[in-house]
């Protein structure tokens, strides 16, 4: 599951819930982090993996806030 279907599959309880978790405000989550207009540290992508409960892994968020270019040949 990626990010963004994860952060919109929350309850708005859940949602104050995870952002309490990785100090991260909600409504940043909501306006810059899901649309992947800013990349957070590393720590913070570690605390947010802890926090989904095992929804999102720590390699998911990697690959969603940078995700593998396809290599042309």
């Amino acid at each position: 599951m990626n990010f963004y279907e994860f952060w919109k599959s929350l309850s708005d309880e859940e949602q104050t819930d995870f952002s309490n978790q990785t100090d991260i405000s909600k409504n940043y989550i909501s306006t810059q982090l899901i649309y992947r207009y800013k990349t957070p540290p590393l720590k913070k992508l570690a605390k947010m993996a802890d926090a989904s409960n095992g929804k999102v892994s720590y390699s998911d968020l990697c690959n969603f806030f940078a995700p593998q270019q396809a290599e042309t040949t």
